[in-house]
């Protein structure tokens, strides 16, 4: 496994994430806060909880001082879940999200959700640790 240091500056190298200011990181991280709070308010479902994953994800470059770029967004949350979480098959949950977005498939698969329920706790339990 990389360091946390070399992902980052893999993702910088690739223009996946921008380092960002106090007062910029400051207010993305509530902004971000403010998206996961509106987002564990709905129901539950496969398509909520990677967006949930996302936000996560989001927070934790946050906490490192960086924030995402438009480019290859998708690939930011592989690498880091991939960072933290070896053993899933994180590019079959982004496939999967993908069929159900664009309508190509019409319900989730069960053993899908679960790994990707498995990841959402995994960050929101690293997280927690920044009191977040």
């Amino acid at each position: 496994m990389l360091p946390k240091t070399d992902l980052i500056h893999q993702m910088l190298e690739k223009n996946r994430i921008q380092s960002l200011d106090t007062q910029h990181l400051q207010r993305r991280q509530q902004q971000e806060l403010m998206s996961l709070k509106q987002l564990q308010q709905r129901q539950p479902n496969y398509l909520n909880d990677y967006d949930q994953l996302f936000r996560y994800v989001t927070l934790w470059l946050l906490q490192q001082g960086y924030d995402l770029t438009p480019h290859e967004p998708h690939q930011v949350l592989k690498n880091v879940c991939l960072f933290h979480l070896p053993d899933v098959d994180i590019q079959s949950l982004i496939k999967h999200r993908h069929q159900l977005k664009k309508g190509m498939i019409q319900k989730s698969d069960a053993k899908l959700w679960e790994g990707l329920v498995f990841c959402l706790d995994d960050l929101k339990a690293r997280l927690q640790a920044y009191d977040l």
